[in-house]
């Protein structure tokens, strides 16, 4: 029997972080772990070549309520997840979680009084042993380069690129200041150049920094974002390290969008 202190998190706009999760886009039968803290909750998945690790960290600050007196971690189906966060994003109301349960799982509860009469939904999803992961930073190697640029405009070049059939090579120099992403395959060569000037911000830690990586891997960081109509702009940082090991870093807000405003605007009139 567990003794320790349940964890307790409520949260406001479902719809928005089961499309951060989204951006994860781990396989239907695969296990993430999940960590939570006084600092916020962490969900981490990996690939099953062990070169493609992917991480969401929610500070405390996003969710409405949120009541943590230990460190947890446990293991969930990531489909499961993200299927159990999608039907409760369909329903009116705030999203109760807390865990563990009787059994040691996940719940998951919503009430609806919008109708005058109080309609409840919950899941519970069982917890799984925590899948063994290693933290790619730990091999990390500087001088870093890195540069900083919109995530939809990553997404339309990552996407463009699956046209040749061919690994993507990320080329940035010192001078001039370039930034170039290229694929070569069987269907031909297709190079995409960024202009640095119109980016918040660029460094290339040496005269030039060129590396290769698979298109699968490049497709899985940079083009399951979420929509901006819905979600705003994506900021996304992209750092690569002297041995070229390649971390995208997002920046997703969890407010609604324009479009989400609007939608919610003419369902309360």
């Amino acid at each position: 029997m567990d003794l320790e202190p349940s964890i307790h998190i409520g949260i406001t706009y479902v719809r928005g972080l089961a499309s951060v999760l989204q951006a994860i886009k781990a396989g239907s039968k695969q296990a993430c772990s999940v960590k939570i803290d006084t600092a916020g909750m962490e969900v981490r998945w990996e690939d099953e070549s062990k070169t493609l690790q992917s991480l969401v960290f929610l500070k405390p600050e996003l969710f409405r309520q949120y009541t943590c007196p230990s460190v947890r971690k446990f293991g969930l189906q990531f489909s499961l997840l993200l299927d159990t966060l999608g039907v409760f994003a369909s329903i009116p109301g705030n999203l109760e979680v807390s865990y563990p349960g009787p059994n040691g799982e996940l719940v998951c509860e919503m009430r609806d009084e919008s109708s005058g009469v109080t309609a409840c939904t919950y899941a519970r999803l069982s917890s799984l042993e925590v899948p063994p992961c290693c933290d790619l930073e730990d091999y990390w190697e500087e001088p870093a380069s890195y540069f900083l640029t919109q995530g939809s405009q990553l997404k339309e070049v990552v996407e463009d690129l699956e046209w040749p059939s061919g690994a993507v090579e990320v080329l940035m120099s010192q001078q001039p200041p370039r930034l170039v992403l290229s694929a070569a395959g069987t269907a031909g060569k297709l190079e995409v150049e960024l202009p640095t000037s119109e980016m918040s911000g660029f460094h290339c830690a040496g005269p030039e920094a060129r590396f290769s990586y698979k298109y699968k891997s490049m497709r899985a960081a940079f083009c399951n974002l979420p929509n901006t109509k819905e979600f705003g702009s994506v900021s996304t940082k992209v750092t690569i390290d002297g041995n070229g090991m390649l971390k995208a870093t997002h920046v997703i807000s969890l407010q609604q969008g324009p479009a989400q405003q609007q939608q919610q605007q003419q369902q309360q009139q």
